[in-house]
């Protein structure tokens, strides 16, 4: 109704194209959030909802540059940067996704196991101790984890300081909710004991 009364209506456009998406009906959508595109080219909502749409598709191409379209529209997108990020971590593109990940801290919102995937960059590119730092940084914001602390004893043990990878699994179990988890934990920690 809103189009027929306005036809410039980029809202209304933008919520056809994600109803259209929310459906299954790509095309339709596709051909919304264009329309208002051209109507507004810097309609973040628009931009963002074509890389969900390309996302489902699974066409990675069209996604990243619509992720980087939002981006560029807002920088701030703390969704879009974090979805940058995975790409870019999952491709090799390390210092992208640290980048992404940087700027994603920024965004509006928080962002789950930031420091987690920023130790994950750093340790691809041999960065030992920015690793380590970041794996620190998310437990000090989820003391009650156990993933980052089973990182980190990974990490130190790798680097032959037993002792402190011990310390960090003993820790990592103690906090575990999940018996499975506990389980591998266990056995890790016996590994290196023994």
């Amino acid at each position: 109704r809103a189009i027929e009364m306005e036809g410039e209506n980029v809202l209304a456009l933008v919520g056809l194209g994600q109803t259209y998406k929310l459906f299954d009906q790509t095309e339709q959508a596709i051909a919304y959030l264009d329309r208002a595109l051209e109507i507004d080219p810097e309609s973040v909502d628009a931009t963002y909802t074509l890389a969900l749409i390309h996302l489902a598709d699974n066409e990675i191409e069209k996604e990243v540059e619509a992720l980087i379209r939002t981006v560029e529209i807002d920088e701030r997108h703390t969704p879009a940067l974090s979805r940058l990020a995975d790409i870019y971590l999952a491709n090799g593109r390390y210092e992208q996704a640290i980048s992404a990940l940087n700027a994603a801290q920024a965004g509006r919102t928080p962002v789950d196991h930031i420091h987690t995937r920023l130790a994950d960059a750093y340790y691809s590119m041999g960065n030992m101790a920015a690793a380590e730092e970041e794996l620190r940084r998310e437990i000090t914001l989820r003391p009650r984890t156990a993933a980052p602390r089973a990182n980190l004893a990974r990490l130190l043990s790798e680097q032959g300081r037993m002792d402190e990878a011990r310390t960090e699994l003993r820790q990592a179990i103690q906090v575990a909710q999940d018996g499975q988890l506990r389980s591998l934990l266990e056995r890790e920690l016996a590994r290196i004991e023994g």
